[in-house]
């Protein structure tokens, strides 16, 4: 009687596991089909602030901008260098798991061009590179339809940030920042990837445009939100909100057919 308890209990708890895991599946697949694709924007501080309400964020003027067709998501890591964000990447993007993501926007390399003294956050030049290489290569191999936009790390107000923190010498100079936003330009250049430079033109970030010498202030945040949307539109219109889907039904639409609203959203795909 016991081994036949036994059996039936491992059976049920076998058959419970196969239903449980096609149910998931079958959700997640519904889930898939009716959730909106994402937009990441990756970096160290200047990406985890771009939400900031106080200081108009440039990650808020994108949600803003595409919503209802992409949920602008916000992986900023502050104080955070390449070399533990190209870690992190593989952490968040595993190579097991399928994304929707169709753009990607890294801003990163203030923290990586501290001075050599600063050994927490400086990674040499050479190595900065070969970083940034390998997380677009990786973002390449695990979703090869994702759009990768580079912005070249800022000029610094060395003075502004250097009496903020009460340094006595600053911890980061422009001359080696300048490199640093060179070898974006040039990966950018090398991979075939838009870059928004932020050292040159209408989007040139100033000493005003900082809200404490090396992040940005409401000025900097809207010039490299009109800088992306700039970029976005001139060099991938594919991805402008006009050229989207909106997420389901435009409330129109459902009331010049309200007889039909449950089978309007039963045969809806707005990907399609």
């Amino acid at each position: 009687v016991m081994q036949k308890n036994i059996i039936s209990f491992v059976g049920g708890t076998l058959a419970g596991l196969i239903i449980g895991y096609l149910l998931h599946k079958k959700g997640r697949n519904k889930c898939t089909l009716y959730s909106r694709p994402s937009i990441i924007l990756f970096g160290a501080s200047m990406t985890q602030n771009s939400l900031n309400k106080s200081t108009n964020g440039w990650g808020a003027g994108l949600a803003n901008w595409y919503v209802r067709y992409c949920d602008v998501i916000n992986r900023g890591f502050s104080g955070y260098n390449t070399r533990w964000a190209k870690c992190l990447l593989k952490k968040m993007f595993p190579k097991e798991i399928s994304f929707d993501v169709p753009l990607m926007i890294i801003l990163i390399g203030s923290n990586d061009a501290c001075n050599e003294n600063e050994i927490q956050h400086h990674v040499p030049l050479s190595e900065f590179r070969e970083n940034v290489i390998e997380m677009i290569n990786y973002i390449n191999l695990i979703s090869p339809k994702t759009t990768i936009i580079l912005v070249t790390p800022p000029p610094l107000d060395t003075e502004t940030w250097r009496n903020i923190r009460n340094l006595e010498i600053s911890d980061r100079n422009n001359e080696t920042l300048s490199k640093y936003a060179d070898a974006i330009r040039g990966i950018g250049k090398e991979k075939e990837i838009s870059v928004l430079d932020l050292w040159t033109g209408d989007y040139r970030i100033r000493n005003e445009d900082l809200c404490d010498g090396l992040h940005f202030g409401e000025i900097g945040n809207e010039k490299v939100f009109c800088g992306l949307k700039e970029l976005i539109k001139t060099n991938h219109p594919y991805l402008t909100p006009t050229f989207l889907r909106i997420h389901f039904p435009d409330w129109e639409i459902i009331e010049q057919n309200s007889n039909f609203f449950h089978s309007i959203l039963k045969r809806w795909n707005w990907k399609t």
